[in-house]
């Protein structure tokens, strides 16, 4: 997931690093799945290391539980009324460890590399720690004396971001495919449908149809959703055609899946109606006989009750023919 910020610069006159506003930079936090954010830049020359900027915005993000994960910065350079030249864009994160002030420099922890240019880029920084809270100073050296100056920033990455997976990806119907969301807290699952546990990391969902869910979860003060689908397939592969001429191929009938339905119920008829096969199980596939005798070469009809414990399935029915 990805969050776009539209800032605006303005100036506001002298104002550093460690001033009384700057303590609304903790408070300035800055979420995976927000929706743009309209901000401003405080007219203050930051050095930090690295970071050099005559105008700076100040936010902070929160990584989530997975560690050693990445965010990825994209700046565009906007209109500006700066007439000197090509403006800088850049950006530097910071870490901000418990307790530290968010206004005070000497209290950071480690820094990144800061990555700058005059036109649309993008960076990513790696190896970030999880459940720490990290300060994204984002600057331009456009002159303040020239008035606003606007420029975009889109930012996400694993770090901030909610993940999922799906085990296995397709199921036939009556299976079964476990769910995972990782890097949050407080999962909640939508649709419910199928699903043992919709407040769950792991739910397992035994879906009747196609199903796209949709995980919520929190990352510190954020929260973020991301989707998994489950597939559901036809429940068995059925063959048409069998051929019991005793060369030991395709001489009995086959129907892949059946094993997972141990209550199923397979019956055969003749074209007249009569039933010349009937399993419970369907442990032993069927040869072509009736009650050990073989049948003539001919269409036969076959219903199959699955019988399902977990999801309603309707009788299947179709034709089976021996050609010999």
């Amino acid at each position: 997931m990805k969050v776009r910020l539209i800032l605006l610069l303005f100036s506001f006159g002298a104002l550093r690093l460690g001033a009384q506003s700057c303590g609304e930079i903790a408070a300035n936090v800055m979420c995976a799945d927000a929706a743009p954010l309209g901000a401003s830049m405080i007219d203050a020359p930051i050095t930090l290391g690295c970071f050099n900027a005559s105008m700076t915005y100040y936010t902070t993000f929160t990584t989530g539980s997975e560690a050693a994960g990445s965010i990825t910065v994209r700046m565009t350079p906007g209109d500006c009324d700066d007439f000197t030249g090509p403006n800088t864009v850049g950006f530097t994160i910071v870490e901000l460890p418990p307790g530290s002030d968010a206004c005070d420099p000497t209290t950071y922890g480690i820094q990144s590399d800061c990555y700058s240019d005059t036109e649309e880029f993008s960076a990513t920084v790696n190896n970030l720690a999880a459940n720490t809270t990290y300060l994204l100073l984002l600057g331009t050296n456009h002159l303040p004396a020239f008035g606003p100056c606007e420029f975009e920033v889109v930012v996400g990455g694993s770090a901030i971001d909610i993940s999922t997976t799906v085990t296995p990806f397709l199921v036939y119907l009556g299976g079964s495919a476990d769910l995972a969301a990782f890097n949050a807290s407080n999962y909640t699952w939508s649709p419910p449908n199928y699903l043992d546990d919709d407040n769950s990391a792991t739910p397992v969902s035994t879906p009747e149809v196609t199903t796209e869910y949709t995980v919520t979860g929190t990352i510190g003060e954020c929260s973020v959703s991301a989707q998994a689908t489950v597939t559901v397939g036809p429940p068995l592969v059925i063959y048409n055609t069998i051929t019991p001429n005793g060369d030991d191929i395709n001489d009995t009938w086959t129907i892949l899946g059946i094993e997972r339905f141990e209550a199923s119920v397979v019956t055969i008829y003749d074209r007249w109606g009569q039933q010349v096969f009937r399993s419970t199980g369907y442990t032993q596939e069927w040869d072509g006989t009736n009650r050990g005798k073989p049948l003539p070469m001919a269409a036969y009809y076959y219903v199959i009750e699955l019988n399902s414990f977990e999801v309603e399935i309707p009788p299947i029915t179709g034709v089976i023919s021996i050609v010999k």
